[in-house]
């Protein structure tokens, strides 16, 4: 049996179709997105570059139970709250972000400031040597984090876990965080 041209590329469409659906990765719709108050810390230009830092963001207002209830969601009705977006930016463009080379944020108890607490939300490894004044985070593929969001109040942990050079001087980074309720 031979095959003409047209049939050739009727069989190459036919072939190609599954592979279509299979490659698609449905995203879980979020019910809501929670939202977290713009937070700031601060980078020292001593910060030595051969350390890891933690630097703690304290007494974070979460009031998820309070955009829970505005959105007429029941908790029961919710099955995890995983990390969703988190960018820095240097307000008034003070420093690049381009002195560190890897780090991530942690969220923590309340009265919890061991290094290394609670769990990673956010990350971002390698950071770009291009980096600027905003740098956006990658969400880690954790479980599900409804334990802390469902406090009114945590502490967060900024991690630099890795640094190219010091820091440009002493300045101000803001943390823009929200996390998706599935």
């Amino acid at each position: 049996m031979s095959l003409n041209f047209f049939d050739m590329k009727k069989l190459f469409y036919y072939l190609l179709i599954p592979f279509l659906f299979l490659g698609c990765s449905k995203e879980q719709p979020s019910l809501l997105r929670i939202t977290i108050p713009i937070q700031s810390f601060s980078v020292d230009a001593a910060l030595n570059p051969f350390m890891t830092h933690y630097i703690p963001i304290n007494n974070v207002t979460i009031n998820a139970m309070a955009a829970l209830d505005a959105a007429g969601i029941d908790t029961a009705s919710i099955t995890k709250i995983l990390p969703g977006s988190a960018t820095l930016t240097v307000p008034f463009n003070d420093a690049k972000l381009n002195f560190i080379q890897a780090m991530s944020i942690r969220i923590c108890k309340l009265g919890d400031n061991r290094q290394n607490c609670g769990k990673e939300i956010f990350f971002r490894e390698p950071v770009p040597e291009n980096a600027n004044f905003d740098l956006g985070l990658v969400p880690s593929d954790i479980g599900d984090i409804r334990d802390f969001l469902f406090e009114q109040t945590v502490n967060l942990q900024v991690k630099l876990e890795r640094m190219r050079d010091n820091p440009q001087g002493t300045f101000d980074v803001q943390v823009e965080l929200d996390f998706r309720v599935l």
